[in-house]
């Protein structure tokens, strides 16, 4: 009887209005949800859009806006990929040849430092050392001194021998002929 009387007086029973209401709050709800839904998928979008974008300028590949867009709607990515790798590769090589130059100044610098070591050691040593070396030098040069006196003794010398083979055979000749006899070996000519 009340459900008749409810239903007479609005037309409608209660319990469809409050169907009514509930599908119409869930309706705005799921509005709500959606509209959320889509802003975030937007954002989402844009940042995977500045991502790639800031992807391809690390790799130096310039690509628009259009081109971008582009490759989101398509799905296929393989393209893109395939630039990025060929880039990648090269990038790669670029990476390794700079890791062999590293390699190669950190062994130039292991050598100059183990150069600079012999260097040290042998200052040291000529240090420690030093009179010793000075006293070589010295005799170095007293024995080249000697070798230059020795030498003039020696041209005298020849120069000596060669005028007393003269000097003596000029005596002789002159002897020769004052007197008879020879001067023997024995007996050491005096020159004349």
């Amino acid at each position: 009887m009340q459900k008749s009387w409810l239903k007479e007086k609005t037309g409608v029973s209660v319990i469809h209005r409050i169907y009514e209401n509930q599908h119409s709050h869930l309706t705005r709800c799921f509005d709500e949800v959606m509209r959320r839904h889509h802003q975030a998928q937007i954002c989402l979008r844009d940042k995977c859009k500045a991502q790639i974008q800031r992807q391809l300028e690390i790799v130096d590949k310039a690509t628009s806006n259009e081109e971008l867009e582009e490759m989101l709607h398509c799905h296929n990515l393989a393209i893109f990929i395939a630039d990025v790798n060929s880039e990648t590769r090269v990038s790669g090589q670029a990476l390794n040849q700079i890791e062999r130059r590293h390699q190669d100044i950190l062994s130039l610098e292991s050598s100059i430092e183990e150069l600079r070591e012999i260097f040290a050691d042998t200052a040291m040593l000529l240090e420690s050392q030093g009179e010793l070396i000075n006293n070589i030098e010295r005799n170095v040069t007293s024995a080249a001194e000697y070798v230059v006196d020795s030498k003039e003794e020696m041209d005298k010398a020849i120069t000596y021998k060669k005028n007393r083979f003269q000097v003596e055979v000029g005596c002789r000749r002159s002897d020769a002929r004052s007197s008879p006899a020879p001067p023997r070996a024995s007996q050491p000519s005096l020159p004349c």
